[in-house]
């Protein structure tokens, strides 16, 4: 069993039709959330169990928002800070709480493309990992790919990740228990890393027409617009 509360309140400024800021604010609690925990028998053992281990406390910002550029680029940045603290797990070799701040960037850029096609180019970073038995290293990613719609319902999208190295670390951290830090790192080596996906949009239910108040009928025929515009 497990109870998670979660508190999160949303300001929305624009700018322009072509800009906007956003900040969210939030605080979360989990309360014997299952996670997943290591235990390290030897240099070349490793154990992972699922526990109801984590009880946590958390809350941070987010500030997040858009530009668009000659109608056909767009830039997204968002920024996370948080600060979290993660009770002792004695039973695993974790004697004191985890307490500590970090913070999360994502930079997103989408270039609209004629015939619907679209590329895009991700960052992201956040330094340090906090997770529930170490404090993991600086983990940063970039993501290079297109999206392409093949008709209303179906589109097919590719990406790469980091494409100038052939060695993706996907674990880096260190651990530490009974006064002993390791420094463990996990990569794989490969020749060329790409993914490929296939979205298709199914439809079921009912379509139906939404019914505007008093308020926003007025306010759509004064301005001439929609109303989410």
């Amino acid at each position: 069993k497990s109870l998670s509360l979660f508190l999160r309140t949303t300001f929305f400024i624009p700018f322009k039709k072509s800009m906007y800021i956003n900040y969210k604010p939030y605080i979360s609690f989990t309360k014997d959330g299952i996670r997943q925990v290591k235990l390290f028998e030897s240099d070349s053992l490793e154990i992972r169990r699922y526990s109801n281990v984590s009880n946590q406390f958390e809350y941070g910002i987010n500030v997040s928002g858009m530009l668009t550029l000659f109608k056909i680029w767009m830039i997204t940045p968002s920024v996370t800070w948080y600060s979290r603290n993660i009770n002792a797990l004695p039973d695993y070799g974790i004697t004191g709480d985890v307490k500590d701040n970090s913070w999360r960037i994502n930079l997103s850029s989408q270039l609209i493309l004629p015939k619907a096609w679209m590329l895009f180019l991700e960052y992201n970073y956040e330094a340090p990992i906090i997770d529930y038995q170490c404090e993991k290293y600086a983990y940063y990613d970039f993501v290079f790919g297109f999206v392409k719609p093949l008709n209303k319902k179906l589109s097919v999208a590719a990406f790469t990740l980091n494409p100038w190295t052939n060695r993706y670390v996907y674990n880096k951290r260190k651990y530490t228990s009974d006064n002993t830090e390791q420094l463990i790192s996990n990569s794989v080596k490969y020749n060329y890393l790409v993914f490929v996906k296939l979205n298709y949009k199914f439809n079921s239910g009912k379509t139906g027409k939404k019914v505007n108040t008093a308020i926003e009928q007025e306010k759509y025929e004064k301005t001439n617009k929609g109303i989410f515009e």
